[in-house]
């Protein structure tokens, strides 16, 4: 994890705000300790599987926030 923070590339969290799997609360502050430099996101009506159980709010989340900030070309189809 410190690797990661020395490289100082962007590091993304996302997750499904009903998730009781990995239950953000119960990781938040190890996440603080490990990875302070994360950008965290929360997508409503979902729980675990975020990129499945509400698509397109995670599109639209992975596209607006994280490619087009880091400048990454994308392709819609």
């Amino acid at each position: 994890h410190q690797k990661i923070n020395d490289l100082n590339l962007p590091v993304y969290t996302i997750w499904g705000v009903a998730d009781q799997v990995v239950v953000y609360a119960d990781f938040k502050d190890k996440l603080q300790r490990l990875l302070p430099n994360r950008k965290e996101f929360f997508i409503a009506q979902s729980a675990h599987l975020p990129q499945i159980e509400n698509e397109s709010a995670f599109e639209e989340l992975l596209i607006t926030e994280i490619l087009v900030q880091d400048e990454v070309q994308v392709i819609v189809e």
